[in-house]
């Protein structure tokens, strides 16, 4: 879970920087899975600007305001 983490922040680090990180497993289909997640934008618009950087390096990313 850890290795995913690292490799998402290191594919965007300047707009992951000052983001919270933190993965959440989860199984399905029998398939366990982890998943990297960012908080802590000071903005809608700064959690879009880093979901729009994810996906140029090929990172599936979607945003939610909470």
């Amino acid at each position: 879970a850890a290795a995913v983490l690292a490799k998402t922040t290191s594919a965007a680090p300047a707009v992951l920087a000052h983001a919270s990180g933190y993965t959440v497993t989860f199984d399905k289909d029998g398939v366990t899975y982890h998943r990297a997640r960012f908080g802590g934008f000071g903005s809608k618009d700064a959690g879009w600007k880093a979901c729009k950087a994810l996906k140029r390096k090929k990172i599936d990313c979607y945003a939610v305001e909470n």
